[in-house]
Order: structure tokens, then sequence, then C-alpha cells
């Protein structure tokens, strides 16, 4: 039998080999999905030039007035007309027969812009609803992901995100034919709901699916799907128009892939952990023979059982979310994770809802966005296994708050320069770090916290990023509620500022194996070297084997000499 001590020897074991790499690229394609649905209001919710209607017939219109002259502009209808004595009045009137809408030149394939604005009217007075579609939206994702989480660390990885994966396939087609913005809100929130969960459940099976030493790159590469997913949707957005068209282009990812859910296994950390040791031993098994490795059914036995031994003596608890609470320690490291996840999704979403108002071709500027995502996920692959966790995040916070800040302080001092390129390289720039923010936190939050209860700290952690999903869409209402045109770029910036202060009291993980119990996970210091602490942790390890060896060698010593010494019978 293959001398193993834990689940990270046994994964060294299976691989990575063929059978990890298709596992792998097929749960980053679910990532197209999740991608494609949270940011695709950033073309459903634009709002198409318009105009009140003009009636053909004024005097008709308002019987009553003697109207005189009537213009249009895109909120209200001006009216001039004489009252009773003469003297010549002006009055605005809310569009009362509705808006014309200029969709501008049809697209590559015919189809003019329509967006859910347009279809029910969702400007002037009633743009807040456009946000408010967005939020609720983020409200289900919010929830999604601590209710998926908690019953994916109960019930298996696989089978909730099986659930979630079919489901939401129904549920984005059922939204493109919506006939009402009631309709489309509550799909949308059912939608955020499920694909929360499809996410954390992919996610961590990723992060279970290999070693600490592969981590840094599967869990980097993984993201470069997510800017992919960008690149898609731009492409979409551009080609079809039409808010129902897309979204049903938006669908077909998850119909292609529908019957690669049979390839998929259960996370053997997780069968192995729960004492499920006949479906580790198949899953093995059926790993063991994919990859070519030599190695007998009963020695796959002998290694599980050992395993699961060793795993039984750390006294796993039951996953709970209050668990994450159980210590100080933890309850640090929770909390400042909740902030920092809350700042990384508040500042992305913040700038990606808001790339539609910069000047340009918002298909053009979208897809540069996205190719600048990709590029910062590629240059993260070297830098998080170089560097770590903390320092990068650090820096990319600070990117991205001063970044945002710099867009609205930086103008007033160019002088002649077009400030409107001014804000879209620094756009661009804070997209860029902030996007190496999600780099880092997703595979960051896999590593500090055990096994028993990681899909549920990942849930609770994307809780508070979905939180500030919520929230970005009525920030970037500031800008017009107040009158402070700069408002919404500084408040990114402030709380992406206060992220990087806050990341910098984190411990660092890099090269530590992933923590099966709340006593391992304790051992993550703050500002320890990961791996350094690794190294003290098998030297400590070593050292207690040491020990026990000596113990029991000076007790069979004892014993021989007490043997010796004993007098002989007569």
């Amino acid at each position: 039998m293959i001398a193993v001590k834990g689940l990270d020897d046994l994964l060294g074991i299976l691989g990575p080999g063929r059978f990890q790499i298709i596992v792998y690229l097929m749960l980053c394609l679910n990532y197209l999905s999740v991608n494609n649905n949270h940011v695709i209001m950033a073309f459903f919710g634009l709002a198409l030039p318009h105009t009140c209607k003009t009636p053909d017939n004024a005097t008709a219109a308002f019987p009553y007035l003697a109207v005189t002259n009537l213009t249009a502009d895109a909120c209200f209808l001006n009216l001039t007309y004489a009252d009773g004595n003469g003297s010549v009045e002006d009055s605005q009137v809310a569009c009362p027969g509705g808006w014309d809408y200029d969709k501008g030149a049809a697209g590559p394939l015919g189809i003019s812009e329509w967006t859910i604005s347009s279809e029910w009217n969702l400007i002037c007075d009633s743009r807040k609803l456009t946000g408010l579609a967005t939020t609720i939206y983020f409200t289900g994702v919010m929830f999604g992901g601590v209710v998926c989480g908690t019953l994916a660390d109960k019930f298996g990885r696989k089978p909730v995100m099986t659930v979630c994966f079919y489901l939401q396939i129904a549920i984005c087609i059922s939204i493109s034919f919506s006939q009402s913005y009631l309709m489309f809100v509550i799909l949308r929130f059912i939608l955020g709901f499920i694909l929360q969960g499809l996410q954390s459940c992919t996610y961590i099976l990723i992060m279970e699916l290999f070693l600490p030493k592969h981590r840094s790159v599967v869990g980097t590469v993984i993201e470069c799907f997510w800017a992919f997913g960008n690149m898609w949707v731009a492409l979409l957005a551009f080609l079809f128009r039409d808010w129902r068209y897309i979204q049903l282009a938006i669908s077909l990812p998850g119909v292609l892939t529908i019957t690669y859910f049979w390839f998929i296994p259960e996370s053997v950390r997780w069968l192995v952990i729960n004492r499920k040791l006949g479906d580790a031993q198949k899953l093995v098994e059926r790993t063991v023979a994919f990859n070519r490795i030599n190695m007998s059914s009963s020695s796959i036995h002998d290694t599980i059982a050992v395993v699961a031994g060793n795993v039984a003596d750390k006294q796993v608890e039951k996953p709970s979310v209050f668990l994450m609470l159980k210590t100080r320690e933890l309850r640090r490291r929770a909390l400042s994770m909740f902030y920092v996840w809350f700042s990384a999704s508040f500042v992305y979403y913040g700038l990606l809802l808001g790339i539609g108002t910069l000047s340009g071709n918002k298909y053009l500027n979208y897809f540069i966005c996205a190719c600048i995502e990709m590029l910062a996920y590629v240059v993260a692959i070297y830098v998080i296994s170089r560097f770590g966790r903390v320092k990068p995040l650090v820096v990319c916070f600070f990117t991205a708050g001063t970044s945002c800040i710099l867009s609205v302080t930086l103008p007033a001092y160019i002088g002649d320069f077009d400030t409107r390129d001014v804000k879209m390289l620094f756009a661009f720039l804070g997209r860029c770090g902030v996007a190496g923010c999600f780099s880092v936190i997703f595979m960051y939050t896999s590593e500090l916290f055990p096994t028993n209860i990681r899909t549920v700290a990942l849930g609770a952690c994307t809780f508070w990023a979905r939180l500030g999903g919520v929230v970005a869409p009525q920030i970037n209402l500031l800008d017009t509620s107040t009158g402070m045109k700069g408002a919404p770029s500084v408040a990114f910036g402030c709380i992406a500022l206060i992220a990087a202060v806050v990341s910098a009291f984190l411990p660092e993980t890099l090269n530590r194996n992933l923590p099966d119990t709340v006593e391992e996970a304790e051992r993550l210091q703050f500002h320890t070297d990961g791996a350094m602490c690794n190294r003290s942790h098998e030297l400590d390890t070593l050292m207690s084997e040491k020990t026990i060896q000596l113990v029991a060698t000076k007790e069979t010593l004892l014993n021989l000499y007490n043997e010796d010494t004993e007098p002989a019978e007569t």
C-alpha cells in the first residue's frame, strides 16, 4: 500500500492527470452562464434616446387650453398657451401619449436595439426601476450563496450544482418571454438565487480537486473564463441588439453542455470527510483507471481507510455558518472577508454598470474592458503564485480605489485635455484593479476556512459580495439625485481603499494545505508567510512523530531491561 496520511496525499497520488483536467475545463464552462446573467443589465438597462410623443392635434389633446405652441423633449411636453385674459403662459406636462424611441441603425443581423427600459418605459421618473431590477437580482444572488452553500456542505457539491445548473437553463429561457416588468424581476430574482449556488459549488469542487501547489493556477484560470464571458456578452449584445434575443443567446452555453454532468464527479474530499467511503472508493477507482495509474482495488480500499481514519481523528464538526464565528481568530477572519467581498463586488458592478455612460461605442468599450480584465487574470496567474494572496489583494484594491478617485479629481487639473478620455482611462484601470481582486478572493476564501464549512464560508462571503451588487446600482444614481457627477466614483474609491487596509491584516495561505478542521484553519496566523508556515507545520508534525517513536523505543528498552534483570525462578 502506498503510504498516505491525509487527503492531500491521496490527491497527489491521483494526479493531476487527464481526468482532473477534463473535469476542470467542464466546470469552468459553468462560469459563462453565471457571468452572462450577472452582467447583462449593463446592456438591458440602457435607456435609448427618446422624446415625448407629440399629439397630431394639440387642440384635441388639450381641449381646455388655447395652445399656441407645442414642443417635446425627453420627459415633458412644453406647452405655450393663452389664458382667458390674453396673456401667454408656459407649462410642462409629463408625456401623456408615451415616448418615441430612437433605435438607431440596425445591427449586423438586421435587429434594432431594444432594451427593457424602452420595453416598459423605465425612463424619466421611472428610471430608478432599472437600477431596482439589478438590485432585486443581486438580492436573489445574496441569499442563494448562503442557502446553497449550506446545502452543498450537507448533501454534497455535485447534487446541489446539478439542480442549480438545470434550473438556470429553464429560467434563462423563460426570462426572454417576460410579459411585464414584474415578471422579469421575479424570474431574475430566482435566477440569481440559483446561479450563486452553481458558482459556489463549481468553485469549491475545483479547489478540492487539486493540491495546494496547483490552486494558484487553476483558481486564476477559471477567472479567465469569467473575462471571456464578458467578451461573449459584448459580442452577443452587438449582434442581436434586442434584449429578448440576447437573453435567448446567453442561454445557449447551458443548453450545449446539458449532458456533461454525467461525467463530473463529487468531491472525494467531501466524500471521505462525510464517511461515504464506498462512493469515495468508486471515484478513486474511476480516476485511477482514467489516468492509467497502477493501483489495485485492495490498495485503494486500504488507502481510503487510512485517510478516513486520520480524518475521523480530527473530530470534524457539522457544517454551520455559525462555525465561522466560533473562535476569535475565525471571527476576525470572517468579518474581514465579508468586507473584502462586499467592496470588490460594490466597485466591480458599480464600474461595470456605468460603462454605458462613457463616451464612444458602448459595445467596444465593454469589449475593451473585458480584454483588460482578461489581461489582469493572466498576469495574476504568475503574481499570485509568486507573491501569495495578501500582497496582490492589497495592491489591486489600492489601484481600483485611487483610479476611481482620480477619475473625478484629476480632470479638474488637466486643462484643455479631453476629460472624457481621462475618465475612460481611469475607468479601465479601476476595472483592471478590481478584476485582480476577484482573481484572488475566491481562491483565498476557500483556503482560509476548513472543508466542513468551506462552501458555507464561500456562500456567506458571496452574500456580502452580492450586497455590494445590490447597493452599487443605487450609488450610480447619486450623480443625478444629488447633482454631483463624481459622487459614485468617489464612493467606489473610498470603499476600495478601506478594503486595501483591511486586506493587509489577513493571513497568507500560499503553499498551505487546505484545512479540514477548525483547528487546522486556526494554525494560519496573521502576517505569516505561507511557505514558511507550511514548512513549520511539517516540521512540527515530523517532531511529533519522532517524539512518539522515541517514547515507543524507550518503553521497549525498559521492557527488555526488566526482563533481563528479573530474578530467575528456582
